[in-house]
């Protein structure tokens, strides 16, 4: 019911009480720490910034408790999700730091208990010959219309396939036209795996990679899970998110603008820093505009900014900084998409 409420019908104020009644229901550290988180997404996503700091300071102390007790007391399917409870700090405070610590030790924590309860098999590599293409795989949900699609399908479309042989395992996600054009046409084998753990490991230790590139991050936890079993003798996270710290991913590609240069104190993962970026793209289709300036009374000479962030990545300190520019700007419009009633608390704080 509450992902029905959150993202099928968009009703967060019913998906947030259906939120708080289950974490106020929860017994344990560990079910405690997975309904806040729950409760602390949608206050986000709707912009309900008065109520945030509270959740927050009690997630973090939940967290370090969950640490402190080096195991996890809830049913597998609170486990199973419980790497994702962090990834809301970097959205409200910038102190990777802090961040790091608490996700990369939650993550130690997590790859324990999941190779506890799934077939943990050492990896072993392939032996490697000159005449022998390196084989790559890459595995994740949204190799479909979703920015992570659009934005790795030119690395699928200019991969140099005689030294790689290509590997794509979308987890359980809906094929549509990107997904047969960019990735399947730009493979040598595919697969659109249904979201069951040993069913996919067992396919990528069947294929023999050389490298795993996890491509989801904390947006998944199907994929995650998989990585922490570490299907394959190296692995690296790379565009979907910041890394999840796993101890089993190896390296996480990244370029100078992306990370500060002290990144390596805080990750656990091995940085791999690409020389210019660490994404390169060919460029995008253009779309048919079907709404105009005057559908939005807004004049022909006018500066137009855009911000099509969900509530999610919207902090009030952001806010601030788009209205002092529109304020220094004459003549300038601020355009949000927003989904639900996520203007109210923009609107108010402009007011």
């Amino acid at each position: 019911m509450f992902n029905l409420y959150k993202t099928t019908t968009v009703d967060y104020n019913k998906a947030l009480e259906i939120a708080d009644n289950f974490y106020k229901s929860c017994q344990t550290n560990t079910e405690k720490l997975f309904g806040i988180s729950l409760v602390i997404g949608i206050l986000q996503a709707k912009g309900d910034w008065g109520n945030l700091p509270k959740f927050i300071d009690e997630l973090i102390q939940l967290i370090e408790g969950q640490i402190n007790a080096k195991q996890f007391n809830a049913p597998p399917f609170i486990i199973d999700s419980i790497l994702g409870v962090s990834s809301c700090l970097p959205y409200y405070q910038d102190n990777p730091k802090i961040n790091r610590y608490l996700q990369s030790k939650l993550a130690e924590i997590f790859q324990a208990n999941v190779r506890n309860r799934y077939n943990y098999i050492v990896p072993i590599s392939s032996p490697k010959s000159p005449a022998r293409k390196i084989k790559i795989g890459y595995i994740g949900h949204t190799l479909r219309r979703h920015s992570v699609g659009w934005l790795s399908r030119w690395l699928f479309h200019y991969h140099n396939r005689d030294k790689f042989e290509i590997y794509t395992y979308c987890v359980n996600q809906a094929a549509d036209e990107i997904t047969e054009k960019w990735f399947i046409n730009n493979s040598d084998y595919s697969y659109n795996l249904p979201a069951k753990i040993e069913q996919i490991t067992v396919q990528i230790r069947q294929d023999k990679l050389d490298i795993l590139v996890d491509l989801d991050s904390l947006t998944n936890n199907t994929t995650y899970l998989v990585m922490a079993l570490k299907p394959a003798p190296i692995q690296v996270t790379w565009l979907g998110l910041d890394a999840s710290g796993i101890p089993a991913i190896d390296y996480f590609i990244a370029d100078n603008y992306v990370l500060p240069k002290n990144a390596e104190e805080i990750y656990s993962e091995k940085i791999i820093r690409l020389p210019n970026s660490y994404l390169s793209v060919d460029g995008f289709e253009v779309g048919v505009p079907t709404r105009r300036r005057t559908d939005l009374n807004i004049p022909d000479d006018a500066i137009i900014y855009l911000t099509v962030q969900s509530g999610l990545k919207r902090t009030l300190n952001m806010i601030c900084l788009q209205l002092q520019i529109l304020q220094q700007v004459p003549n300038s419009y601020l355009l949000i998409k927003r989904e639900f009633d996520e203007i109210q608390p923009i609107e108010i704080h402009a007011q």
